[in-house]
């Protein structure tokens, strides 16, 4: 079986998808007969061996509204390498590999797979009402749509993160979607990482509650409800918490200038090493992102062992441990400071506990790769039938559950 992942959300400060395609190289090292190609943009041509699996960075430029974000654009390098591989299966992981890949399909004669990662017409686009205005963003919103129910429904399979976004994709009559949930690393995110060191040399007291935010710097990851939130929490109760923001983005200069007189520390980009220690040396996860696909920190988190508050939109609603965590109305700064103030201090570390148990029998990464490879074989399975196109009207049927 010969698999090429193609991606443009691939750096290496990234998150979800990073984290995902490590994972499943990882996981393809110990596979007989299966040979791997991953193309992905980069500062410079290059190729690297992980396992079995092949790395092909292409040059390409960074989105100047999304760094480091890279945007591959020699479309005839790609089709060059995929020429040369021959896959069986492409599986693309953006939106704006889609066209090519379609035409590589009919090219190649190979089946297509889109994972739909992000969210964007709701992420990203909707997240520009501010600066164009509500009536453009809808219009905006809607097209972007069209865009996805016109190249997703002519995927042989479109994968989604979560039951959430696959019934968005079937309402907006994508067909064909499977859930195929992502898994967590239980050995490398643990609660016996926790670090006192860590705590000190943050200037964290032993009564403070440490409040912990990772990922991107970005207001779709709704870090314009997490600030005032955090405002509230500490006019209602001085010197109880302290705010701890590890990653990176284009509003990295506006956190740090906020942060600034305030019981906040606003960290860089850090490896999946360090940051599990960080997980565990917190007491508690926050995040208001309000278009999660899946949120891979969430369930980072609860396996460090803490409980999360998050936003009940997205994939939130799924991941969080029931029992465990508070999921909250989007946009509703108040509502989450509440939330977080809700939560008695003496009970938090028997809440992690509780979120750690949850995801150890409901998430892992043989889970997800073995399901992601029954459907390959699927795939394949009908390799001789036609590749026949989805009907202009085509809207979706099957949704698999997790």
């Amino acid at each position: 079986m010969k698999i090429c992942d193609l991606t443009n959300f691939y750096h290496e400060q990234s998150g979800g998808v990073k984290t995902y395609l490590h994972q499943k190289m990882d996981y393809i090292a110990d596979c007989r007969g299966v040979e791997h190609l991953v193309i992905v943009p980069g500062a410079a041509n290059l190729e690297k061996r992980r396992g079995n699996s092949t790395i092909q960075r292409l040059k390409a430029p960074e989105l100047p509204f999304a760094r480091p974000y890279r945007l591959i654009m020699d479309a005839g390098r790609v089709d060059e390498l995929l020429g040369q591989f021959s896959p069986d299966i492409i599986e693309v992981g953006c939106p704006y590999f889609l066209p090519l890949a379609i035409a590589a399909r009919r090219k190649y004669h190979c089946r297509l797979a889109g994972f739909y990662h992000s969210d964007f017409p709701r992420a990203y686009v909707r997240t520009t009402a501010r600066l164009i205005g509500r009536i453009p963003a809808a219009m905006l919103e809607k097209a972007a749509f069209a865009y996805v129910r016109a190249m997703y429904r002519r995927m042989d399979l479109t994968l989604a993160p979560s039951l959430a976004v696959a019934s968005a994709l079937v309402r907006h009559g994508v067909g064909n979607v499977q859930v195929l949930s992502l898994g967590v690393d239980m050995k490398n995110f643990h609660p016996g990482l926790r670090s006192r060191w860590l705590r000190l040399r943050l200037g964290i007291a032993p009564e403070q509650v440490l409040l912990l935010y990772v990922g991107r710097f970005a207001r779709e990851k709704g870090l314009d409800v997490l600030m005032p939130a955090f405002e509230l929490l500490s006019a209602q109760h001085p010197g109880r918490y302290h705010l701890l923001l590890i990653g990176g983005g284009a509003l990295e200069g506006e956190l740090r200038e906020w942060a600034a007189g305030r019981a906040v520390t606003v960290g860089g980009y850090l490896p999946a090493d360090q940051v599990a220690a960080v997980y565990a040396s917190a007491d508690l996860f926050v995040t208001a992102g309000r278009a999660e696909t899946f949120g891979l920190t969430v369930l980072e988190a609860q396996a460090s062992g803490l409980p999360v508050v998050a936003a009940a939109s997205g994939a939130a609603a799924e991941t969080v441990a029931p029992g465990a965590g508070v999921l909250i109305r989007p946009d509703d700064p108040a509502g989450l400071a509440a939330a977080i103030a809700g939560l008695p201090t003496q009970n938090l570390r028997s809440l992690g506990r509780q979120a750690r148990r949850y995801v150890e029998v409901n998430y892992g990464w043989e889970k997800t790769f073995r399901k992601l490879f029954a459907f390959y074989r699927e795939l394949l399975g009908f390799r001789r039938q036609p590749l026949a196109e989805a009907p202009s009207g085509a809207t979706g049927r099957k949704i698999a559950g997790a």
